[in-house]
């Protein structure tokens, strides 16, 4: 069984991966194309890269013992309902 120790270096060493990954990906796009949107009601570009980054925030808060959901909405950019047109 991993200690909390094994467990909080395997995750930064999860999250330091992915965000290596999303950084290339954001030095390929150019400005120009941050604003892009695959559909009307998605996210654009940049609008993913910040939830990710909020995300990320908010999950190494959690970590430390620091969770504040009352700040939950921070972490969301856009309404929940952008979803549905998505779901069918």
């Amino acid at each position: 069984m991993a200690t909390p120790t094994d467990e909080v270096s395997i995750l930064r060493e999860h999250l330091e991966r992915y965000r290596g990954v999303t950084l290339q990906t954001v030095d390929l796009v150019p400005d120009d194309k941050l604003g892009w949107r695959p559909a009307e009601q998605s996210m654009s570009f940049a609008e993913q890269v910040l939830h990710i980054a909020r995300v990320e925030e908010f999950y190494a808060s959690g970590i430390f013992g620091k969770w504040d959901l009352g700040q939950l909405h921070r972490f969301l950019p856009l309404p929940l309902a952008w979803m549905r047109p998505l779901r069918g």
